[in-house]
């Protein structure tokens, strides 16, 4: 039985996912098959803008908590009438917000940091390139599918990020 290596692994799996951020299974939706089409940019500058607000909020939800400005909340609600479970997730979400340490909230912060600028980076690209050179925009302005490697590093980034959180 032949042994599969990690690193041919690894690429079929970033390979996957480069296919992914470049549309390839949108075939018969014309405005996601060609570079050019609206339905590509628009997924794209939605998942940036979406990315960025969240990141915005968490960042300013950090630094105030980090301040002493928002102290964890004291619940005495019952969650056990609660028929929405997003309810449930959003207060585990700020539970575990509020339970953390100095340093996972420094870490934490940081990566917001990181998350801000990288959005800001992405969509720039797009904006410089449509001022510039209208041209030639398309969905591939954004920058966001450059290559295997920097799918690669931002993939490792955001695993390390996990494990020192965790």
């Amino acid at each position: 039985m032949p042994t599969i290596r990690p690193l041919m692994l690894l690429g079929n799996r970033l390979s996957s996912i480069q296919s992914i951020l470049s549309f390839d299974r949108w075939e018969g939706f014309h405005h996601f098959e060609q570079e050019e089409g609206v339905g590509r940019v628009a997924i794209l500058a939605t998942a940036l803008g979406f990315h960025l607000g969240a990141n915005v909020v968490l960042f300013l939800l950090l630094q105030l908590m980090k301040l002493g400005i928002i102290v964890a909340p004291q619940s005495s609600v019952d969650t056990t009438t609660n028929y929405w479970p997003t309810t449930t997730i959003i207060q585990s979400l700020v539970q575990y917000i509020f339970s953390l340490e100095t340093n996972r909230l420094q870490l934490a912060l940081q990566w917001t940091v990181y998350s801000i600028f990288l959005c800001i980076f992405h969509l720039g690209e797009f904006f410089s390139t449509c001022i510039y050179n209208p041209a030639v925009t398309s969905s591939d302005s954004f920058m966001i599918n450059q290559s295997k490697a920097y799918t690669a590093a931002a993939l490792v980034c955001f695993v390390c990020f996990l494990m020192q959180l965790c």
